[in-house]
């Protein structure tokens, strides 16, 4: 992969596929289920502003540096970009983005965001631009971003805006099944 400097991050071309050739494999109507997302990471991304359409949250295990003192999961917004941006790849790249890919973003103060990301029927495009690194405690510190939402919503199904979302917390059960209207495309 070549590198270009950018700002104050090392850039990497991503490799990566565009979405109509990625769902190729899948029979007519279907979509492509995204298991594994770039991260983006403020800090190591020069602040690129994330902008795209939220399709949902997803719990996330532990990090490296969290699994030691609380083992506790976290969540991040997922992300479909309508602009390229910047993450980071399985090996602390920083990677180029084009839009149509998704990430994850996470950060302090996106927990504000999560009742629109979830939404069943509708999903609605933010642009997140990092603000200010907020201290924790212990060492520990989190990126708090400025928040803008288009209150014109994407309908989910009529867009094929589908996610599927991983729950860390317990095994849904049988007569735990989503209903029609609980799916989100």
């Amino acid at each position: 992969m070549a590198k270009e400097k950018n700002g104050t991050a090392e850039v990497q071309k991503a490799p990566t596929v565009p979405t109509a050739i990625s769902q190729a494999f899948a029979p007519e109507g279907w979509v492509t289920v995204v298991d594994s997302r770039l991260m983006y990471k403020p800090e190591e991304c020069g602040k690129a502003p994330v902008q795209g359409i939220m399709l949902g949250t997803q719990e996330m295990n532990p990090s490296k540096e969290n699994v030691s003192e609380n083992n506790k999961a976290w969540t991040a917004l997922v992300v479909k970009l309508t602009k390229p941006s910047k993450a980071v790849d399985g090996n602390d790249q920083v990677v180029d983005v084009p839009a149509g890919e998704e990430i994850f973003v996470h950060g302090y103060d996106l927990n504000s965001l999560y009742a629109a990301a979830n939404h069943q029927l509708d999903a609605y495009e933010v642009l997140l631009i990092p603000d200010k690194i907020l201290a924790l405690g212990g060492g520990h510190k989190m990126w708090q971003f400025k928040k803008a939402v288009n209150p014109k919503a994407y309908n989910r199904k009529e867009n094929g805006l589908s996610f599927f979302r991983r729950n860390l917390k317990k095994a849904e059960t049988a007569t735990e099944h989503a209903q029609e209207a609980d799916i989100p495309f």
